[in-house]
């Protein structure tokens, strides 16, 4: 089974679907599920429907 790093960066190359934003959205304007790259701070950032995180990489073995 792939690990959630691999599943997460073959969704990236699949999809290439990823919003470049200077700051976190209002959660207002999110229906949901989103992943997004903060260019301020230079991460990407998450949120799961209730909590804005940042999503951090390991390198795979």
């Amino acid at each position: 089974m792939p690990t959630t790093n691999a599943r997460t960066r073959r969704a990236f190359e699949e999809y290439r679907i990823l919003r470049v934003l200077d700051e976190d959205p209002d959660e207002s304007v999110l229906e949901g599920p989103a992943i997004w790259f903060n260019i301020t701070d230079g991460e990407f950032r998450a949120y799961d429907g209730t909590d804005f995180g940042t999503l951090e990489f390991t390198p795979d073995a």
